[in-house]
């Protein structure tokens, strides 16, 4: 599957080269796909750091609670390099 950016990046490639209103058309798609995955991301956070939360009540465990999505994405760039 390709990734939403490097769509974005395609078309405004070889926009000159499409029809301008489908490429916007598509550009436009493309954006509001990758605001609904951002948006589905945060709040995915949000509930991981919520039961992370209660967990870590409840058993007295160190579980990692993030503030949102792009504290959640600096941990992973830590963990995997």
């Amino acid at each position: 599957m390709i990734d939403t950016a490097e769509l974005i990046a395609r078309l405004e490639h070889c926009a000159d080269k499409v029809d301008r209103d489908l490429a916007q058309t598509l550009m436009r798609e493309a954006a509001a796909a990758l605001a609904a995955q951002a948006s589905a991301l945060e709040e995915s956070v949000k509930l991981q750091s919520h039961y992370a939360g209660l967990l870590n009540q409840y058993d007295g465990g160190r579980r990692l609670q993030f503030k949102n999505a792009g504290e959640w994405i600096e941990r992973l760039k830590v963990v995997h390099g």
